[in-house]
């Protein structure tokens, strides 16, 4: 695990209180890098001060080493850690930027500075911060297909902010999974699609039904916008839940995912299954609100609303999800 620590001056303590003890602080630092306790070590731009960056496993033993720096001994500092727990490799520009971004407030509490909490040899996430991560958490677009989005009145609205999340999502590593819906031909269809299609085209003749919109065709496709990349994932799906019946699932434990963020339409209609589904799979949801389309701003405040009651689906904006990933941008061995 990575430790990021920190220091701030006490109050009253000037850089002339410092100087003395800089070649003894700095090769104490030195001794600790050669040992592979130190990994980086950085000049803060904010303010006089360090960020180091320690290879151990819990804040508590680096808090040994830093109680143990010559100006700590003399009582000129106070440190601040923030731990770290990465699959992948971090892009130390990237991570000093989102500490001196979060350092450039002030004194204010961090949202990294909490550690996430270890128990039974798990680390378990509590803050959306912890999440958004693409080491741990994927991103999911559901339905954002022409015929779909030209359903609902908010669509081009959805679709602009599913457009800012995918890009945030590929700038900065995440996985990405389409999903696309279909209809098997009516001959081959069973009884729970048929039923399905006849409520939806309010008919009680299954014979009149017609497919919305037939597989290949341009309004069955993923919006030119959102245009899926090589590397990319796309799952066509016949059920509400992307989970039931796909791949999905196996894909996303197979790359030790452990939340995802998804956005798309229908909220009230797919992406709810999606999230309850996902939630007793012991997936993690992170569900953009102003990225998923309702039908009616009643039916999505009412899903919004029987999400919040079970305290385990986390609801933000596109601005402050894309906020996050771009600043916790890694990149793989």
């Amino acid at each position: 695990m990575r430790i990021i620590a920190y220091d701030r001056f006490k109050p009253g303590v000037t850089m002339e209180d410092v100087i003395p003890y800089l070649p003894e602080e700095v090769s104490n630092v030195w001794r600790l890098w050669k040992a592979g306790i130190v990994r980086e070590n950085y000049a803060r731009a904010d303010e006089p001060g360090v960020v180091i960056i320690f290879e151990l496993p819990s804040v508590a033993e680096a808090k040994v080493y830093t109680d143990d720096f010559p100006l700590s001994k003399a009582g000129l500092l106070d440190w601040y850690f923030i731990a770290l727990r990465f699959r992948c490799r971090l892009r130390l520009c990237s991570a000093m930027t989102l500490t001196c971004r979060s350092l450039s407030t002030g004194p204010a509490k961090i949202p990294w500075e909490d550690p996430v909490p270890d128990a039974f040899g798990l680390s378990v996430p509590t803050r959306v911060e912890q999440l958004a991560d693409p080491s741990r958490t994927a991103v999911i677009i559901y339905d954002m297909q022409v015929s779909i989005i030209s359903q609902i009145k908010e669509g081009a609205t959805v679709l602009e902010r599913c457009v800012d999340l995918v890009a945030a999502a590929r700038e900065s590593g995440y996985r990405i999974f389409f999903t696309r819906h279909m209809w098997l031909p009516l001959r081959a269809a069973g009884v729970g699609q048929l039923r399905r299609a006849m409520i939806w085209q309010r008919t009680e003749d299954p014979a009149k039904l017609v497919i919305p919109f037939l597989p290949g065709s341009d309004s069955w496709q993923i919006a030119t916008e959102l245009n899926p990349g090589a590397d990319e994932v796309l799952i066509d799906k016949i059920t509400m839940s992307a989970f039931t019946g796909t791949f999905l699932d196996i894909a996303l434990r197979d790359a030790r995912i452990e939340s995802f963020i998804i956005g798309g339409i229908a909220l009230e209609v797919g992406i709810e299954p999606t999230v309850r589904n996902g939630a007793d799979l012991n997936y993690i949801p992170i569900v953009v609100t102003d990225a998923c389309g309702s039908m009616t701003p009643e039916l999505k405040a009412e899903t919004l609303h029987s999400f919040a009651t079970t305290g385990e689906v986390i609801s933000v904006t596109t601005a402050q999800i894309t906020s996050l990933m771009t600043a916790n941008q890694k990149s793989s061995f």
